[in-house]
């Protein structure tokens, strides 16, 4: 269903954030138990975001769920943090904390030198910029799309913006198929 997608899209799009979850509620818990106002307010900002998606299901591009992964992660970092000094692991967990800090780093360096300084999405990106540069010569040219950026950048095109992220007017119409109707 559309709920259930959303609900993936903001809170389990890998595993690594889908993991984060429990730990997030704990976080959650625990700020409102001990009243640390910024760990409050965080948690009823990504409880309101997700609830105002889950209601309204709009499709989610994945990058509307950024400000919900860091609530994520902010409150997940918290409840792990509680866990570590009940489970008494606070010492050994700071003595330790100058060496693990290094790891997203060397991480961060190794998927660089894998990758090397060009990744996929700029070698898509070539391909689109020429592809655009052979085919849409003519200004008066009308594309319509989904996602209207890299097209729009690399085009002189008039663009269709058919989710309405930066044209409204895609809100007049039922459908996909009405915009270009009415738009062509």
């Amino acid at each position: 269903s559309a709920l259930t997608g959303v609900l993936r899209r903001f809170l389990a799009p890998d595993p690594m954030q889908a993991a984060l979850v429990i730990p997030a509620v704990w976080g959650g818990m625990v700020a409102l138990r001990t009243r640390w106002r910024f760990g409050i307010i965080i948690a009823a900002w990504g409880v309101v975001y997700v609830a105002a998606y889950a209601v309204a299901r709009p499709h989610v591009w994945s990058w509307y769920g950024v400000p919900v992964y860091t609530a994520v992660v902010l409150l997940a970092g918290h409840g792990l943090a509680d866990l570590a000094r009940r489970i008494r692991l606070e010492p050994m967990l700071s003595r330790a904390a100058p060496v693990l800090a290094l790891v997203p780093i060397l991480v961060w360096l190794a998927v660089l030198f894998r990758i090397g300084p060009e990744s996929r999405w700029a070698a898509s990106r070539d391909r689109i910029e020429t592809w655009c540069g052979e085919h849409i010569t003519d200004p008066a040219t009308t594309i319509a799309a989904s996602d209207i950026g890299v097209i729009g950048y690399f085009s002189r095109a008039r663009i269709i913006d058919l989710h309405g992220l930066v044209w409204p007017g895609a809100a007049a119409y039922d459908s996909w198929r009405d915009v270009v109707k009415g738009e062509a």
